[in-house]
């Protein structure tokens, strides 16, 4: 992750978009959450807001609907109790 940390910092510094940025992450390999921690450091942003980017982005579009179709079909498979009891 460090030479593509390293790599991530050049190419803003020269003036590339952050999605050009998160494509070549996803090119080289890198997970969703290794892109977010890189995008953490290369921006100097808090975590969550980092989160936010990466999940908004194109380069990362696939994967984000793909895991909100997981997401609510976990959350429909749970049995809670109505909150109105």
């Amino acid at each position: 992750m460090d030479s593509n940390l390293e790599h991530a910092r050049v190419m803003r510094s020269s003036g590339e978009s952050l999605e050009s940025v998160l494509a070549y992450l996803r090119a080289e390999g890198q997970s969703i959450i290794d892109s977010i921690k890189i995008v953490r450091e290369v921006e100097n942003i808090p975590l969550g807001e980092a989160k936010i980017v990466v999940d908004s982005s194109a380069t990362w579009a696939d994967f984000r609907d793909s895991n909100a179709t997981l997401r609510q079909a976990a959350f429909e498979s749970l049995d809670l109790p109505d909150s109105e009891s």
